[in-house]
């Protein structure tokens, strides 16, 4: 196939800057992984398993793709590289924070791929985690593929989904005003970060559902949190918006989520705050001259960058944003279950990195809402992150 007949998708701004972050420093560099887990009980046959996730691949093509080209004629291109399984052992891991994980981090190579696999881990709950390097795919398109997975498990087709569509298809460029906030000023949710703390630290906890204005009270309640620690500085949360709603009769693991940047004050309401993120559903401001210079940055160059507000948050404990708080959505347990395997919790383990305080998504299964959250080891520590999720499970109703 002549390079004209290429079938690819163009990169844009987000996965841009989740490509840069591979080359970073490696004292500073952790690649930006979706990773969503399967938890339940019963039995998965690996070979079983090994056959639906090929299957499913190839009907979600997404989940292969691998970075070809530079600056603004880089692109995502269809691998064929069929993501691999593996079996881990998991007898001693709660789930619940990284105390007694399993080794499972290896690499997902952006240029050479696979860019995604799946990973089926014993112990009592079994649990299978799927992950995908957030370059290629998001939390809601990883959904798509492992829902395929369980589909072909119990003997029925794939949905499948297209891979070529982007962002900038979906944006809907109005006179509304994007949020804009003076960056470096953010306050984190637990604190300052204590020095010569190193690693990342996770946490989970499970609440009963369904609550309405489920995110808009999350992002309150974490300002709050923030308020507590420090009563000057910003505090501003990015907010993930998937842009599928504008599209509806597609069907596409693309990475297709905007960041939305929110202001929380004093005076913010959980009202408020609903309408603020409403707002930007269906339309959004005009790009501003930073974004549109990005396609024209070099990878490396764009990594120093990043590089550099990492080690701004550390010294200073001020950050470009106070965190980043998304929800994933509402499913139910029979769509990842089957004859042999009954699901009974659904929950990511949100990117890590340097440069963002806290990392929480909120995912529910049936009328179980697991909310999971990453957070730098440095802002973690004397139980900060322990009470920062017990606020959470105290005050979310």
């Amino acid at each position: 196939m002549s390079p004209k007949q290429e079938i690819f998708r163009k990169i844009t701004n987000g996965p841009r800057t989740y490509i840069a972050s591979d080359s970073v420093n490696e004292q500073y560099r952790h690649a930006v992984i979706s990773e969503m887990f399967v938890e339940g009980t019963g039995e998965m046959d690996v070979g079983a398993l090994r056959r639906a996730v090929k299957i499913a691949s190839d009907a979600n093509p997404g989940t292969r793709l691998v970075h070809r080209g530079w600056l603004h004629k880089a692109r995502l291109v269809d691998s064929r590289i069929d993501p691999p399984v593996r079996e881990i052992d998991g007898r001693d891991w709660s789930g619940h924070s990284f105390e007694g994980v399993p080794s499972y981090r290896s690499p997902l190579p952006l240029k050479s791929g696979p860019t995604s696999d799946v990973i089926l881990i014993h112990g009592e709950p079994l649990r299978v985690l799927f992950r995908g390097h957030h370059a290629i795919i998001d939390g809601q398109g990883l959904l798509m593929w492992i829902e395929d997975v369980f589909r072909v498990l119990r003997g029925e087709p794939p949905l499948g989904s297209g891979f070529t569509e982007s962002v900038d298809q979906y944006r809907n460029p109005t006179s509304l005003k994007e949020p804009k906030w003076r960056g470096g000023q953010c306050v984190a949710p637990t604190g300052v970060p204590e020095k010569d703390i190193e690693g990342f630290d996770f946490r989970r906890i499970s609440i009963p559902g369904p609550i309405s204005a489920l995110l808009p009270k999350l992002l309150l309640l974490t300002a709050q949190s923030a308020w507590h620690y420090e009563k000057k500085g910003s505090v501003v949360f990015g907010v993930p918006i998937s842009l599928r709603q504008r599209k509806p009769d597609v069907r596409s693991s693309s990475n297709l989520s905007r960041a939305l940047y929110l202001e929380i004050t004093p005076a913010s309401t959980v009202l408020s705050i609903r309408k603020e993120i409403k707002k930007y559903q269906y339309q959004d401001g005009r790009l501003a001259f930073s974004e549109k210079i990005i396609p024209f940055v070099p990878v490396r160059l764009l990594g120093k960058i990043i590089e550099t507000g990492y080690r701004k948050g550390i010294e200073t404990g001020r950050y470009w944003v106070s965190g980043f708080l998304s929800n994933v959505g509402r499913f139910q347990s029979k769509q990842f279950s089957t004859s042999n395997f009954t699901a009974t919790c659904l929950f990511p383990i949100p990117p890590i990195s340097h440069s963002i305080p806290v990392f929480a998504g909120v995912i529910s299964l049936d009328d179980t809402i697991s909310i999971a959250a990453s957070m730098p080891a440095s802002l973690a520590s004397d139980g900060r992150f322990d009470a920062y999720m017990d606020f959470l499970s105290q005050h979310l109703k």
